[in-house]
């Protein structure tokens, strides 16, 4: 569901700013594999990280309000804008809570303030991750706006509508990451086979088979088709099946499935216009010397050399498909857990 802020004004966005623009200076932090998993794991590094985690995501915030207000007002915008500041604002009102979280052996997982911060970025992250809808809705404008001569200047140097929408969903993808992060911690949700090094660290999945989020995945995507299209294809899975890998489980998950329903999708169409049978996708899983890589093959219509850009960008599915219709038909999605079937951002997201 888009989202609506009606009490939306300029005074309180003159009011917020001086506030946001002392972490807008900041850079973001990029947090790796090992430190997510180090705050699940050793309890002195619990608190610690709560207070990073809490930091960064009001950096973040932070950016999105200047990376919006370079834009005139409009319904969309000004939404997104006022998501930012109660965000923010909400944020910035348990610091002194967050401050008192200190180290112990079992890194404060049942401490009443920690629960506390974890439900203001519980709700902030689902908050976030709603707003996705209202980001396609904006898109109109910022490039309506880059074409005007008072947005010449912002054009001449590069931005593009594209640009700004992906770096906007990119740390909204980390915000809404992040905030699961500490919600899973919370819950101590440390899963996997008794004697394993397999586990789940909050969102991160450690030594995990990468065949299990393949077969997810395809079992997903096929039920998607079958409910769209009233039947599928088969999907043939090859490669070493024991290949285990860390990552982050929704990222992974979320890419999958949404370059498997697109597969599955066109294999099942060009049948549909050669009265045949749809002919299978195959899933190739192979492991390099320092890296994964999964392959996914189909033999549907396929694209054109001129499209391949264009199948990246926010626009053209916003602009030349009809976004306001696609809105109307669509229901809030979470960006890391399930694609937005038809609304143009499924593969830009993925990439």
């Amino acid at each position: 569901m888009a989202l609506n802020y009606s009490g939306f004004s300029l005074k309180v966005m003159a009011g917020a700013k001086p506030a946001i623009s002392q972490f807008a200076c900041k850079k973001a932090m990029r947090f790796r594999l090992i430190d997510l998993i180090d705050y699940g794991l050793e309890p002195a590094l619990h608190a610690h990280g709560v207070k990073v985690i809490h930091k960064q995501i009001s950096v973040r915030l932070a950016h999105q309000f200047e990376l919006l207000s370079s834009f005139p007002g409009s319904r969309p915008v000004d939404n997104l804008l006022a998501l930012q500041i109660n965000s923010f604002e909400e944020l910035q009102s348990m610091t002194k809570v967050v401050n008192m979280i200190q180290p112990s052996k079992d890194g404060n997982r049942k401490c009443v303030h920690k629960a506390a911060i974890t439900k203001t970025l519980s709700n902030i992250g689902d908050r976030v991750a709603s707003s996705l809808e209202t980001v396609v809705e904006a898109i109109p404008h910022f490039h309506q706006y880059l074409l005007s001569k008072e947005g010449h200047e912002m054009a001449s140097q590069g931005v593009t509508a594209s640009a700004v929408v992906d770096e906007y969903i990119q740390r909204m993808i980390g915000i809404t990451t992040l905030t699961e992060h500490v919600r899973t911690l919370h819950k101590w949700q440390k899963r996997g086979r008794e004697g394993s090094d397999q586990r789940r660290v909050g969102v991160v999945a450690v030594n995990f088979p990468i065949r299990q989020v393949v077969e997810e995945s395809i079992e997903h995507a096929l039920h998607l088709t079958e409910r769209a299209l009233l039947h599928s294809c088969e999907v043939h899975i090859l490669g070493d099946a024991s290949i285990k890998g860390t990552f982050i489980y929704s990222h992974l998950s979320h890419i999958l499935l949404e370059m498997l329903k697109n597969s599955v999708k066109a294999s099942c169409e060009v049948a549909g216009t050669q009265d045949c049978m749809p002919l299978p996708v195959t899933v190739l899983v192979s492991e390099g010397a320092d890296d994964i890589c999964i392959r996914i093959s189909d033999q549907g219509g396929g694209m054109s050399r001129a499209n391949l850009k264009s199948c990246k960008e926010y626009i053209p599915a916003a602009q030349k498909q009809g976004w306001h219709p696609l809105l109307v038909d669509q229901q809030s999605y979470q960006p890391t857990s399930c694609p937005l079937a038809g609304m143009g951002v499924g593969i830009p997201v993925s990439a």
